[in-house]
């Protein structure tokens, strides 16, 4: 009777974990377990062995059933019933999700609701907020000019990609993690902005709400996904290689991500207001499925320039364990996606496997661009039947 002889890999590492055969031992391969510690990153978590022989040529690359969902895998916001949107932006850092779009319904009021749909998976917790902005015509968004992700600090700097010419408004629109719910934000939380140039100015200069479409949303961690934005009027043109500069006054945050756009259209001195029809301003909601529909009563009289911005949570990581095995193992059918550290289990069956001295097994997840870097490995456990 044969007896499979197990082999412990220890530690934790990212990426991958490699188990190299001595100088004198060869096994057939019985069964081999490791544990996946995944993050947020990609779309896919994809189990994967991998035997090579000595010379470091490939013997077999054994992919497991994979999981979906991880990482935000989301299209621009779309709205429909009574607009089509075009001008959306979706962001994605960790962790959170932001999607905004600028609509302009022209001059004829239209009162309807509006159904919002995103390409996520249905449940995850989710904030949206509406924001009328005034003009004397249409506006219109035009794409990033310039981004930028920032961990554990208040300030953020953006390098724009493009210039913006006087008489435009740059969006700054920031997103940010935080232990602070920024429900109901006060005249003294505006933001401090700067830019490269000088002469240029947040818009309005004050006002009764320091930020404008503001959603924040609770994580199971107690932490708060928000997103907001304000408006800089350029009176003095800015250039490429121009920086434009946030500072949150209520403090650090563990990360926060600033993207801008150029706004052309909007009335100068107060962009942010009512407009005919006896618009709502900031009207709120929390979807909990895709799609969803505003729920304001009245219905909203929709005209003229309207801001969308919504927040979502998504998934923060979890735990695969994994075991590949021969002897009749059948690929476990896998359920919902695993969100917010919850376990998923993972069992897919060996070929014949027989390696020699120096071959090596390595422990490993990819996704559809590649080996995920950002996973940690552990528990790796190998049984042999010795040859």
């Amino acid at each position: 009777m044969t007896v499979p002889h197990m082999r412990r890999v220890g530690g934790t590492t990212e990426a991958e974990q490699t188990y190299t055969l001595g100088s004198q031992e060869a096994f057939r391969l019985d069964a081999l377990s490791f544990t996946i510690d995944y993050a947020n990153e990609g779309a896919y978590v994809i189990p994967t062995l991998i035997a090579r022989d000595s010379g470091g040529f490939l013997i077999a690359q054994i992919a497991a059933p994979q999981i979906s969902g991880i990482a935000p895998f989301l299209g621009p916001i779309d709205y429909s019933g009574p607009a089509a949107f075009s001008d959306t932006i979706s962001l994605s850092p960790p962790d959170g999700y932001a999607g905004y779009s600028l609509h302009d319904f022209g001059a004829a009021v239209t009162t309807s609701q509006v159904t919002m749909t995103w390409t996520q998976p249905p449940g995850l917790q989710a904030a949206g907020i509406q924001t009328w902005l005034s003009s004397p015509g249409a506006v219109t968004m035009g794409p990033v000019i310039g981004t930028k992700l920032v961990e554990n600090t208040g300030t953020v700097t953006v390098t724009l990609t493009s210039g913006i010419a006087a008489g435009h408004h740059l969006l700054l629109h920031l997103t940010f993690l935080s232990p602070q719910n920024w429900i109901n934000p006060t005249a003294p939380d505006l933001p401090l902005v700067t830019d490269s140039k000088g002469g240029n100015n947040l818009d309005p200069v004050a006002g009764a709400l320091p930020v404008w479409g503001q959603s924040s949303l609770v994580r199971p961690d107690g932490l708060y996904l928000t997103s907001w934005f304000v408006l800089w009027r350029i009176n003095t043109p800015l250039s490429a290689g121009d920086t434009v500069t946030l500072t949150n006054v209520r403090g650090s945050a563990f990360w926060m991500q600033l993207d801008v756009n150029d706004i052309t259209g909007l009335t100068a001195g107060n962009p942010v207001g009512g407009n005919p029809g006896s618009n709502y301003v900031q009207i709120g909601r929390t979807p909990g499925t895709s799609p969803d529909t505003s729920v304001a009563a009245p219905t909203p009289k929709w005209t003229g320039p309207v801001f969308f911005d919504s927040a979502y949570l998504i998934a923060d990581g979890g735990v695969i364990n994994m075991q590949f095995a021969r002897g009749g193992v059948e690929i476990e059918p896998l359920g919902a996606p695993a969100f917010f550290g919850l376990t998923t289990y993972i069992q897919c069956p060996l070929p014949e496997l027989h390696l020699g001295p120096l071959d090596t097994l390595t422990a490993t997840s990819f996704d559809t661009t590649g080996e995920r870097t950002q996973d940690m490995i552990s528990q790796y456990l190998v049984w042999g039947i010795d040859e």
